[in-house]
C-alpha cells in the first residue's frame, strides 16, 4: 500500500544527496541558478509530504475505509509516478551536465537557453505535483479518513519487536516443516499412497492426488516420496513441478534434466526442443529401470496423457504420481488410483499444526493457555487448509504474545472471511499475509512475480533489488547484507520457498508458490508496479502504465509492439527471437529512464547503440548472449551498478569501464571447455592498459584477466571487494597481487588462476589479512623463491599464512597443483570446510581420510587424479558428507575402503572410472554402497555422453536369481584364475589367440605383452548394450 511512497521518497533522497546536487550546482549559468534553487526547495517539500503520507497509510484502518480510500490511493500512486518521472529528469540533466569537461561546458553554455527551458519544465511539473498533494490532503479531510488512533502506539513499537524476533528466528536452527515427520496430517491418505507405490503389481500405475489449492497435495506426496523404503524400491525418482503455463516439450525437457541431474552437469544437458528426440532420450534412460515420476501441479489433461504415453511401460513396477486441482486431469488415471484430499476436519490436528509453526521457537511448541481460545478461533477461520494454517501461523510467530495483539489479527481475519464467503478462502489468507508484510518487503515480494514459474537465482534477484532501489544500506550493513535479510524474511513468512540450497545451507534458488504468484500479479498490475506480458493472455492496444515490463512470450505481430513504453523503468525479457532487436529499439527510444535491462540468453551479437544513452541504467544483463564487444561509450552509463557479461564472446573490456564509478558487480567469465578438463576451461575478460580500476571503489565482485603488473597494482584500490576472480597471473606478479589483496578486508571469495600450467605461483605472502574469506580457489603450481628463481615446492599446498583460515574457510578448490604427497594431512585442520575440490592437483597413488578429519565436509570432488589407485576412509571421518564425485580416477579399481562408514552420503557421481570399480559397485561389493540412494555413472558411447543410474532397490531378490548370480560370480573367478595360469604358460601365438578370445567372452582385456598379467576390466559392457 504505502510501499510505492517509500520507493519514491528514497529516490528523492538519492537525488538530493551527494554528487547529484553537486553536479547540478557545479555550473552556474546566470539565470539558471535561482531556478535550480527553487527546484531544490520544492523537491524537499514534496519529499516531506510523501514521508507523512507513508506514515499515515501505514496506520490507516483499511477495513473501515476500504471503498473510500481506493480512489484516494489511485490518485496518490499517479502523483508518486509523476514525481518519479521528475526525479529521473532531474538526475538526467545533472548527470549530463557533469560529463565532458571544458568542451562540454562550452557546448552547454551555447545551449544555455535549452537547459533553462528544461529547468523551467521541471519547476512547472513540481508545481502541479504540489497542487495534487494539496488536493489529496483535502480529500482526506473531506471524507474523514483517519489513522487508527488506538493502534498508532502499538504500530510504532511493532517494527522494533518484529525485527528483534526475526533476528532470533534467523539465528536458530529451525528446519523446514516439509522435512519434519508428521504422524497426524493426512495419515490415512499417506498410507494409501504408500501402498499404491509399493504393491507388487508389475504393470505401471498412474496415481492422481487432487484437491483444491492449498489443501496440501504437494506436501503429502513429498512426505511419501522421501520415505526410505520408497527410495530403496525404485531405481530412480524424478520430481517435476509442471505449473500452469508449462507446455509438453518443456515438461519432457525438465524430466530429462532431472534424470541427467542438471544441477551437477548443467553444461552437459542438451537443449533440443524436438519432442520426439526428448521422448527417445527419456525412454533410453528409463527403459530398464523401475522409476517413480511425480508431476506436481498439473493443469492440462493433454500434458498428463502425453507423458503417460511417452514414458515406457516396462512391466517393472514403475509409478507415475500426478498432483492437480482439476478433476479433468485426475481422470486420466483409473478411479481406484485417485486420491482426493479434502480440508482437515479434525480441529485438534489443525490446531496442532498451527502451534508447531507459530511457537516453533518454544521447546514444546505448544500454545500458552492465555492464547489458546483466540488461537483456535484464528485456526477455524483457515477452514482446514494446511497452506493457510502455516501461512497465518508463521505470521503470528512474528507477533507479540499478548492477547490484544492476537485479537487484532483475528478481527482482520474475520473481516476477510465475512466479506468473502466463497470456498476460495486461501486467497484471502494469502492476501492477509501480503498486507502484513513490512513496507520494505512488499516491493521485493511483488518483484518476484515478474519471473516465470521456474526457479529464481538468489544472487541475481538481490542484484535486481539493489538496482531497483528496493534496498538501502543500514548502519554497519551493506545493501547486499540487508537484501539477504529481506530474502530470508520472505522465506520464513512462506511468501517464497527455497528450491535449492548450497552446501552452506544458503538458498541458491528460490520460488514463489503458484497460488501466491496468481494473487500477486493482479495486485502488481493494479498498483502500476509491473506487468507480465504473455501473448496468450494479452489483449490488443493496451497502454502500459506499469513501471516494469516482463515479457514471457510474444508473437511477431504482437500488440506488444504498439504499446506506449514511455513509463517503463525496467525491462526483463524471457523469450528471445529475431524480433527482439525491434522491441529493444522501441523500448529504449521511448523509455529514456530505464533502470534495468535484462536480456539473458538473447540471440544478439551487439549492444544497440541507443543503450549508451540510457544514463539512468543501473543493471545491464547480457549473460549468455553472443555479444563480442562493448562500445567505449559505455562510460556514459554513470549509474550502472551491475554489468553481467558472463558466457558472452567478449574478450576485452573497453577503457570506458573505468568511468563507471558506481559499478558494484562486473561479471565476465567465459566457459571455454564444457568438459572442464583443460587448464583454461574458464577464462576472463582482459583488462586493457590504463583501465582506471582505481575509480571503481564501490566494486563488490570482479572477474578479470590481469596479466600485467599495473593491473595488479590497481586492484589495491578496490578495498570493498567481496569476490575477486583473477586469471592469467604470473609468478612475478604474486607479490604485488598479495599487496593489493591485503587491502581487501571484506573479501569473501578469492580465485587465482596461473598464466598457464607451467607457471609457478608464489603464495607464501598471502592470507595474513583475510578476516572474512570463506571460499578459496587456486589453480596452478605453488612455489617458492630460491636460488634466484621461482621453483615448484610440494610442501606449499597451503602456505602458513593461509592456515589461519582453518576456522573460517568453507570451500577450497585446488587445481593443477602438481603435488606428489598426499594433500589431506595438510588440509585436515580445516574443520569447518564444507566443499573440497581436487582437480588434477595430486600425482600420488593413495588418499587416506583418517578418523575425525573433515567433520563438516558435505561435498568432496576428486577430479582427474589419474595415479590414485587406493583410497581409505576410516570410520569417523567426513561425518556430514552428502556428495562424493569421482571423475577420471582411471587407476582406482576398487571402492574406497571404508565407504560403508559414510552413512550420510546421499549422492555418488562416477565418470571416466575403471571398469573394475563399476563391476565392484554392480556385483561383488554392492552391499558396501547400498546405503547410498543416488549413484550415477557418466560415460561416452558413439560420441555421446550417457548418464546411467547405478543405484537400485535393495529389496530381496528371488532365491533363483540369487543362486544364478552366485554361480555367475564363481564362474568369473574360475575363468580369471584359469586365464592367469594360461598367460604364465603361454608361449605360442595360438594359445594367446585362444586366451584373447576367451577373455573377450568374459569381458576382460588380454595382456598386451608377455610378462606380469594386467587384468583391466576396461570393456565391461553397459547393461543396455546387449552383450552377454
Amino acid at each position: 500500500m504505502e510501499s510505492f511512497l517509500i520507493l519514491v521518497a528514497g529516490k528523492i533522497a538519492v537525488a538530493m544527496a551527494g554528487d547529484a546536487v553537486q553536479a547540478a550546482m557545479g555550473f552556474n549559468l546566470g539565470a539558471e541558478e535561482s531556478l535550480k534553487t527553487e527546484v531544490k526547495e520544492t523537491i524537499r517539500r514534496i519529499r516531506s509530504d510523501f514521508e507523512h503520507m507513508q506514515i499515515f497509510l501505514s496506520n490507516v484502518d483499511m477495513q473501515k475505509y476500504n471503498t473510500t480510500i481506493e480512489p484516494w490511493l489511485k490518485r496518490a500512486r499517479e502523483i508518486a509516478d509523476s514525481m518519479e518521472d521528475v526525479i529521473d529528469e532531474y538526475l538526467h540533466i545533472t548527470v549530463e551536465r557533469s560529463q565532458g569537461g571544458l568542451r562540454s561546458f562550452l557546448h552547454r553554455a551555447v545551449k544555455s537557453h535549452k537547459k533553462s527551458s528544461a529547468w523551467q519544465l521541471i519547476a512547472n511539473r513540481l508545481k502541479v505535483i504540489e497542487a495534487g498533494l494539496s488536493h489529496l490532503e483535502a480529500m482526506k479531510e473531506r471524507y474523514d479518513i483517519k489513522k487508527n488512533e488506538s493502534e498508532v502506539e502499538d504500530t510504532a513499537d511493532e517494527g522494533e519487536n518484529v525485527n528483534g524476533l526475526v533476528g532470533r528466528v534467523f539465528n536458530s536452527s529451525r528446519s523446514d516443516p516439509v522435512n519434519e515427520e508428521d504422524d497426524n496430517i493426512y495419515r490415512e491418505q499417506r498410507k494409501i499412497l504408500f501402498q499404491l507405490l509399493t504393491d507388487e503389481t508389475s504393470t505401471r500405475a498412474v496415481i492422481s492426488v487432487w484437491g483444491m489449492g492449498g489443501v496440501g497435495k504437494t506436501t503429502m506426496v513429498d512426505k511419501v516420496y522421501g520415505n526410505r523404503e520408497i527410495e530403496n524400491r525404485f531405481h530412480c525418482k524424478i520430481w517435476v513441478t509442471v505449473s500452469k503455463s508449462c507446455r509438453i516439450e518443456h515438461a519432457m525437457r525438465r524430466i530429462l534434466k532431472e534424470l541427467l541431474d542438471a544441477d551437477q552437469s548443467e553444461h552437459e544437458t542438451g537443449g533440443s526442443s524436438d519432442l520426439n528426440r526428448l521422448q527417445e532420450d527419456v525412454c533410453s534412460i528409463l527403459q530398464e529401470k523401475r522409476y517413480l515420476l511425480v508431476l506436481d501441479d498439473v493443469w492440462s489433461g493433454e500434458l498428463s496423457s502425453y507423458v503417460q504415453r511417452a514414458l515406457p511401460d516396462n512391466n517393472r513396477g514403475s509409478r507415475i504420481v500426478i498432483t492437480t486441482r482439476l478433476n479433468e486431469v485426475a481422470s486420466t488415471s483409473e478411479e481406484r488410483h485417485r486420491l482426493k484430499l479434502r480440508k482437515i476436519e479434525d480441529e485438534d490436528q489443525t490446531f496442532d499444526l498451527f502451534c508447531r509453526e507459530a511457537f516453533w521457537h518454544a521447546d514444546d511448541r505448544r500454545c500458552p493457555k492465555r492464547l489458546e481460545a483466540v488461537g483456535r478461533n484464528i485456526v477455524r477461520k483457515c477452514q482446514g487448509l494446511p497452506l493457510a494454517i502455516v501461512a497465518v501461523a508463521r505470521l503470528m510467530s512474528l507477533k507479540g504474545t499478548t492477547e490484544a495483539e492476537w485479537q487484532r489479527v483475528y478481527k482482520k481475519l474475520s473481516w476477510e472471511f465475512a466479506n468473502n464467503p466463497s470456498l476460495d478462502n486461501l486467497k484471502h489468507v494469502l492476501n492477509l499475509s501480503y498486507d502484513d508484510l513490512p513496507s520494505y518487503l512488499k516491493n521485493c515480494f511483488m518483484y518476484c512475480s515478474v519471473f516465470p514459474d521456474d526457479k529464481i537465482k538468489r544472487k541475481k534477484l538481490i542484484r535486481l533489488w539493489i538496482a531497483e532501489s528496493f534496498v538501502q544500506d543500514r548502519e554497519a550493513q551493506t545493501v547486499e547484507e540487508v537484501a539477504e535479510e529481506f530474502l530470508e524474511e520472505l522465506l520464513h513468512r512462506s511468501m517464497l520457498h527455497g528450491v535449492q540450497r548450497n552446501s552452506f545451507g544458503r538458498v541458491r534458488r528460490c520460488g514463489m508458490h503458484g497460488l501466491m504468484r496468481e494473487l500477486t500479479l493482479p495486485t502488481a498490475r493494479k498498483e502500476n508496479f509491473s506487468m507480465v506480458w504473455k501473448e496468450s493472455e494479452s489483449s490488443g492496444g493496451l497502454g502500459c502504465e506499469a513501471r516494469r515490463l516482463s515479457v514471457h512470450d510474444y508473437a511477431a505481430n504482437s500488440a506488444l509492439f504498439h504499446m506506449d513504453f514511455s513509463r517503463i523503468r525496467s525491462l526483463l525479457v524471457f523469450k528471445h527471437d529475431s524480433s527482439l532487436t525491434t522491441l529493444l529499439k522501441m523500448v529504449s527510444r521511448n523509455a529514456r529512464y530505464l533502470r534495468v535491462v535484462d536480456l539473458e540468453s538473447a540471440d544478439m551479437d551487439r549492444v544497440p547503440d541507443v543503450f549508451m544513452d540510457l544514463i539512468n541504467l543501473h543493471y545491464l544483463g547480457l549473460r549468455k548472449t553472443k555479444v563480442r564487444r562493448l562500445p567505449d561509450s559505455i562510460g556514459r552509463l554513470r549509474n550502472l551498478q551491475t554489468l553481467d557479461l558472463r558466457y558472452t564472446k567478449i574478450e576485452k573490456l573497453p577503457k570506458g569501464i573505468g568511468q563507471l564509478k558506481k559499478l558494484r558487480y562486473l561479471l565476465a567469465l567465459r566457459l571455454n571447455d564444457r568438459s572442464r578438463q583443460s587448464f583454461e576451461f574458464i577464462s576472463h575478460v582482459k583488462a586493457p592498459g590504463g583501465l582506471g580500476l582505481q575509480n571503481l571503489t564501490t566494486l563488490q565482485h570482479l572477474d578479470i584477466a590481469a596479466d600485467e603488473e599495473s593491473s595488479m597494482r590497481q586492484l589495491g584500490y578496490l578495498t570493498q571487494l567481496k569476490v575477486l576472480i583473477v586469471s592469467k597471473v604470473k609468478g612475478v606478479h604474486c607479490p604485488q597481487l598479495s599487496a593489493s589483496v591485503s587491502h581487501m578486508t571484506s573479501l569473501y571469495k578469492l580465485s587465482i588462476t596461473a598464466y598457464d600450467e607451467k607457471e609457478v605461483l608464489q603464495l607464501q605472502d598471502f592470507g595474513h589479512c583475510f578476516q572474512n574469506l570463506q571460499k578459496l580457489h587456486v589453480q596452478g603450481t605453488r612455489g617458492v623463491v630460491a636460488g634466484g628463481g621461482l621453483h615448484a615446492h610440494d610442501s606449499l599446498l597451503l602456505p602458513p599464512s593461509f592456515r589461519s583460515l582453518g576456522e573460517r574457510l568453507r570451500e577450497l578448490c585446488l587445481g593443477w597443483s602438481g603435488l606428489k604427497e598426499d594433500p589431506l594431512p595438510a588440509l585436515c585442520h580445516l574443520d569447518n570446510l564444507s566443499v573440497l575440490f581436487l582437480r588434477r592437483a595430486y600425482h600420488g597413488v593413495q588418499l587416506r581420510f583418517k578418523e575425525g578429519w573433515f567433520p563438516n565436509l558435505q561435498e568432496l570432488h576428486l577430479l582427474h587424479l589419474p595415479h590414485v589407485n587406493r583410497m581409505v576412509m576410516e570410520k569417523g571421518c567426513m561425518k556430514s558428507i552428502r556428495v562424493l564425485q569421482m571423475e577420471g580416477l582411471s587407476e582406482l579399481m576398487l571402492l574406497p575402503k571404508g565407504i560403508e562408514h559414510l552413512t550420510s552420503l546421499h549422492k555418488l557421481y562416477l565418470s571416466e572410472c575403471n571398469n573394475f570399480l563399476l563391476y565392484a559397485i554392480q556385483e561383488d561389493q554392492r552391499k558396501r554402497v547400498d546405503h547410498i540412494p543416488n549413484i550415477w555413472h557418466a560415460y561416452h558411447a558413439d560420441g555421446k555422453k550417457i548418464i546411467e543410474i547405478l543405484s537400485r532397490p535393495t529389496t530381496r531378490a528371488p532365491r533363483r536369481q540369487v543362486l544364478q548370480s552366485q554361480l555367475q560370480f564363481c564362474f568369473r573367478i574360475y575363468i580369471c584364475i584359469h586365464v592367469t595360469l594360461i598367460d604364465m604358460m603361454a608361449c605360442s601365438r595360438r594359445r594367446r589367440r585362444w586366451m584373447g578370445s576367451l577373455c573377450h567372452r568374459i569381458h576382460f582385456q588380454p595382456p598386451a605383452k608377455q610378462g606380469r598379467t594386467r587384468m583391466c576390466f576396461r570393456t565391461y559392457p553397459h547393461p543396455r548394450s546387449g552383450r552377454r
